[in-house]
């Protein structure tokens, strides 16, 4: 899974989700250029990342995060106290969430 950030804060939430889901064996990778969406995104379809969790002020705000699936596009709200459930739930028993 790859994790996009946008603002200070979303990047410190970031850093600690990315440890928590590499904890727990599943491949994460974070951007820490502090670049901007669009050239994260690029950056995640680069690795071939199949979901993106974006994290923005207003997400942090709302104790929110956007999970997005890289093949259909489709993105949904996930509550930040469940982003980790969520990132297991979708990569699986293959601990990854790279298309190859």
């Amino acid at each position: 899974i790859f994790v996009a950030t946008l603002g200070e804060d979303a990047a410190r939430q970031g850093f600690l989700l990315v440890q928590q889901v590499r904890s727990t064996g599943i491949e994460a990778e974070l951007d820490y250029t502090r670049a901007s969406l669009k050239s994260q995104m690029r950056h995640a379809d680069k690795v071939n990342a199949r979901y993106v969790l974006i994290l923005g002020e207003n997400d942090l705000r709302e104790g929110a995060a956007q999970l997005r699936d890289m093949a259909t596009k489709e993105q949904s709200s996930v509550p930040l106290a469940h982003a980790l459930q969520a990132v297991k739930e979708v990569c699986g028993r293959t601990k990854t969430c790279v298309d190859h």
